[in-house]
This record gives structure tokens, C-alpha cells and sequence, in this order.
């Protein structure tokens, strides 16, 4: 991981304030948070069995335009049964009861992400575990915007660079989050959640 300062401040649910504005986030830095958490032990709950996580799921396969790849019955069965084998820690899994609440486009985002990339692995992978890896980076890509003010989230109207900004701070935030929750910086949902705006030609962010 590159050196990033930090412009904005990044914030777990219930407030804890990882990192003020202006550190300079380094393996070191985020190392010392990761230990401070190590001593803490959360739940894990499979995400269709969270809330009504599935029940949403199916509902929002049954609308456009994901009611046009979502067509066979038991296609859907296999890919909840998919689905089902994600597990993850009460304090990610809260995120979405945020999102749900406060910016539905985000809470749906996710989970669609979550269903079209399980359906891509199950597709292009073979290997049964790799398969499950990779999808269940989807719920949890987004976690970021947690950090980022509502009134920015759900803006309708165009952004003033400093929105963008503390849009665009999501990236590095789920990052970080992520890796305190998973105490491992390597885990691939935190770098998929670092990097899911970055682009191949080196443009996007952070």
C-alpha cells in the first residue's frame, strides 16, 4: 500500500475515530490500529440469514433490470445457495443495516454487486472456494461510505470538488475498515475495496 494522507477523518459506526484528518496512512499506521483491535471478538452471521438480507435480495431481482438476467427459478436457487456460504463479522453486516436506513441506492447497490459478481465467479471460476472468495468481496466493497457526510451521499445535484473529495475519501476509508475488521491488511476485500475505483490506465482513485 502506497503512502496516503488522509484529507477527512475515518469513523467506525459506533464513532471510534481510527484516524483523524491529516495522518499519513502508512502499513505502520494502520498496523497499530489493527492490534488495538485484536483484543476485541465479534460474531460472524452468514449475510442471507442477516436482517432481511435475503428476503431484499429477491425483491430486488424481481425488478428491472436485474428481473432480465434473473429469469430461471433455479438459477436463483443455486445462486442463493451461492450466496449463503458468505459469512462475516456483526459489525460489517451493521453497515448495511446503516445503508438500509439512511441510502437505499448504496444498500442495493451492494447487494447487486454481491448477486452479479457471485454469478460471474460461479461462471468463470471453477474452483469451489476461489468461487466464494471472490464473491463475497461484493456486500462489503463499499463499506467506505459510512465515512462519507449523508447530505454528500445522496446529493441530487452535482458535486463542488470538495464533495468529490470526501466522496472519493471512501475508497481509502473501507480500506481501512476492513482491514481493522479483518485484522489483515491483505485480505482481498480490503483491496478490492481500495481499489474498486482505480482503472487500468492508472487514472480513478485514490
Amino acid at each position: 500500500m502506497p503512502s496516503l494522507t488522509l484529507r477527512h477523518p475515518i469513523r467506525t459506526l459506533d464513532n471510534q475515530l481510527l484516524f483523524p484528518p491529516g495522518t499519513l496512512l502508512t502499513e505502520e499506521t494502520l498496523d497499530a490500529v489493527i492490534d488495538s483491535y485484536r483484543i476485541k471478538s465479534y460474531q460472524t452471521c452468514p449475510l442471507l440469514l442477516y436482517g432481511s438480507v435475503k428476503e431484499d435480495c429477491l425483491n430486488f431481482l424481481s425488478i428491472p433490470p436485474y428481473k432480465t438476467i434473473f429469469q430461471d427459478k433455479k438459477q436463483i436457487n443455486d445462486l442463493l445457495n451461492l450466496l449463503g456460504t458468505a459469512h462475516f463479522s456483526i459489525p460489517i453486516l451493521q453497515s448495511l443495516d446503516y445503508f438500509r436506513q439512511h441510502d437505499l441506492y448504496t444498500y442495493t447497490h451492494v447487494l447487486m454487486v454481491f448477486v452479479l459478481s457471485t454469478l460471474l465467479a460461479k461462471d468463470l471460476i471453477p474452483d469451489y472456494e476461489e468461487c466464494t472468495r471472490l464473491s463475497a468481496t461484493g456486500p462489503s466493497h463499499d463499506i467506505g461510505k459510512i465515512c462519507v457526510p449523508l447530505h454528500i451521499l445522496k446529493k441530487k445535484t452535482p458535486l463542488t470538488k470538495m464533495e468529490r473529495g470526501f466522496l472519493e475519501h471512501h475508497g481509502a476509508a473501507g480500506y481501512v475498515l476492513l482491514s481493522y475488521y479483518y485484522g489483515d491488511t491483505q485480505n482481498l476485500a480490503c483491496k478490492v475495496a481500495l481499489d474498486h475505483h482505480e482503472r487500468r490506465d492508472g487514472s480513478g482513485y485514490p
